[in-house]
């Protein structure tokens, strides 16, 4: 049986391509597209993927037609593209957008196409990751450096055609203020709470659950952070090494207290503020990029946005008055029985958690000058974040 066509290349996004699949989902009914002129959007924007923009060119007006597309494709960094299939991202993304976005208060881009080379062996895969899981710590490494030679080696394929934005997209090199970080949390809460300790989690079962896998993200940790360490020596100096060396033993201790105590809710997991759009409009922002969405504490999506929008100037008092407000909202939005204190401690877990991502991303390719830019200011936000929090207390 011969493999429908799913490109991979922006050249491969044909005016023909594009017809095709526009009118199998019903945005064309007779209406050609003449041409499609591809704009690359932005170093350090999708560190997993390509993501251009099409402008359509159509032999005649159609008011369903769209004018542009944003288009996604899996990134050609080998590096990254490894961790990108390691973790299920192009795939998880795909469903997302077919099966979920529906039920997600928050408000996500409308898709126009989305096709990918389904995985039997995927979900098994998963399911032999928790069961290494358990094996010793030492015995972590080798497993990770065949886990991504056996990655490696895939060719699976994956598209994806979303909405353009229009509105102001988020720059966490620039950061944001608290008034657009308080936005987004309150976009946010409303998705947290709607699915909040929800039993229809389990019917996805594609989701990322955080609570899986720990020893094998400490592992990670421990191999990313080498380099991290040398990049940072003035925050090792002023505290921030304390914290690594803490991580170091504890990173599995902690992201399963984070985890499994709290709550668990639909979460973002990847909340960087360049996936925020701000439309000046009700609903005032639509969060896009699902790639991690997953299962986990509600907590972390909080900390997440604030290490890397919040900018380090910014005093331990409007922190404290933006994790008020969420929390606020939750309770508006009829979430009881997790009071706010315990909320601050699930959120100082967090901030630890994030930690421990920030401090391995530089087995990835960040691309020449935005991405660094954009890991070095994460590192200093995170750290102002964490400044007078006590590890030893949260596990």
């Amino acid at each position: 049986m011969t493999r429908p066509f799913i490109p991979q290349r922006t050249d491969e996004l044909t005016p023909e391509w594009l017809t095709a699949v526009l009118k199998e989902r019903g945005w064309l009914k007779s209406a050609r597209v003449l041409s499609a002129e591809s704009e690359i959007l932005g170093d350090g924007v999708g560190f997993l993927g390509v993501i251009c923009r099409l402008t359509l060119e159509l032999d005649r007006d159609e008011p369903t037609a769209p004018r542009t597309v944003i288009a996604k494709l899996p990134t050609a960094a080998r590096a990254n593209r490894v961790m990108a299939e390691l973790i299920g991202a192009y795939r998880r993304e795909i469903l997302f957008y077919e099966q979920l976005a529906t039920r997600v208060p928050t408000r996500t881009p409308g898709v126009y196409y989305a096709a990918f080379d389904d995985d039997p062996n995927r979900e098994r895969e998963e399911q032999r990751a928790a069961a290494l899981d358990q094996l010793p710590l030492w015995m972590m490494r080798g497993i990770m450096v065949w886990a991504r030679f056996v990655t490696g080696r895939r060719r699976n394929r994956y598209v994806l055609l979303v909405e353009d934005l229009t509105g102001r997209i988020g720059d966490q090199v620039a950061g944001g203020t608290p008034e657009d970080c308080r936005h987004v949390l309150e976009a946010m809460a409303e998705t947290h709470a709607a699915f909040w300790e929800s039993p229809s989690l389990s019917e996805y079962s594609w989701l990322a659950r955080q609570e899986l896998n720990p020893r094998m993200r400490q592992t990670l940790y421990r191999h990313g952070c080498r380099a991290f360490r040398e990049r940072h020596p003035k925050l090792l100096s002023d505290g921030l090494g304390v914290l690594l060396d803490w991580l170091d033993e504890h990173t599995a201790e902690l992201l399963l207290a984070l985890h499994c105590g709290a709550p668990e809710t639909l979460i973002h997991c990847d909340l960087r503020f360049d996936n925020v759009c701000f439309t000046g409009e009700t609903p005032p922002v639509t969060v896009f990029d699902w790639q991690l969405v997953g299962v986990g504490a509600a907590a972390y999506d909080v900390a997440y946005l604030l290490t890397g929008a919040l900018r380090e100037d910014e005093s331990a008092e409007t922190e404290q008055a933006l994790l008020r407000s969420y929390h606020s909202h939750l309770v508006q939005l009829g979430i009881r029985g997790y009071a706010f204190e315990r909320f601050v401690e699930d959120y100082h877990r967090g901030l630890l958690a994030v930690l421990t991502i920030v401090a391995s991303t530089d087995s990835m390719d960040m691309g020449e000058d935005r991405g660094v830019a954009l890991m070095d200011a994460w590192a200093r936000r995170s750290f102002a974040r964490l400044r007078d929090v006590d590890p030893t207390q949260l596990c």
